[in-house]
């Protein structure tokens, strides 16, 4: 893959393993997430794949670096992507460490910011906890509250919009504070233990942001 861009790289992947929906990276130049930890008194910088896999995500989070995101640019697919997009979906993937290297890309948030499609994003937190991996640590660290309502609140601060948020039927009672927001509510029940559910939970929210796109006439 020597000289070949990271988009074209991921797009031979795909079809290696008859992925029909396009992949595409935010870029083609890298960007990696660092956590900063205490190894006893002294401080160490891990690669975020290190702090989770290696150390099993056990450490306390001290800082978090996105690394090269200032050099890094959005490529002319993202840009073409974002700019006739039908629906914009943000996973429930940790927001700092993982969603926020995406968004630390310049012009990437412009682009979701003015995108001509719904915005939402599918909660992380329920009940309290991560649905998996160690995405509480990071909120805690970024002083996010733990829970449907600081993710609401992180993705309207570092994006200045979202139109809606899916949520756990452990969380219902929090829609309406996350309404009050001005972000519409979406509850179901979003534990994905398997492939069946994961599928379930993409029907879900596709078919919620249908809605939104297309409200029903009033009667």
């Amino acid at each position: 893959a020597r000289g070949r861009r990271l988009t074209e790289v991921t797009r031979h992947i795909a079809a290696v393993l008859g992925v029909r929906t396009a992949v595409l990276p935010m870029s083609d130049d890298r960007v990696e997430t660092h956590v900063l930890v205490m190894d006893g008194r002294t401080p160490r910088s891990l690669h975020f794949q290190e702090y989770l896999v290696q150390r099993g995500g056990q450490d306390a989070v001290r800082g978090v670096e996105y690394r090269g995101s200032p050099r890094a640019g959005v490529t002319p697919e993202i840009r073409a992507a974002m700019e006739h997009a039908r629906a914009v979906i943000i996973a429930p993937s940790n927001p700092v460490a993982s969603i926020g290297p995406i968004l630390a890309v310049p012009g990437l948030r412009d682009l979701v910011r003015s995108a001509p499609a719904p915005v939402v994003a599918v909660s992380p937190i329920v009940g309290g906890r991560s649905l998996k991996g160690p995405s509480d640590k990071f909120l805690r660290w970024a002083g996010v509250e733990v829970s449907p309502l600081g993710v609401a609140r992180l993705y309207l601060s570092s994006l200045g919009r979202l139109d809606g948020l899916v949520i756990d039927r452990l969380d219902e009672a929090d829609g309406a504070r996350i309404g009050g927001l001005g972000v519409r509510v979406h509850v179901a029940d979003t534990m994905m233990t398997g492939p069946e559910e994961k599928r379930r939970v993409a029907r879900s929210a596709l078919a919620w942001l249908e809605e939104l796109r297309c409200p029903a006439p009033r009667s």
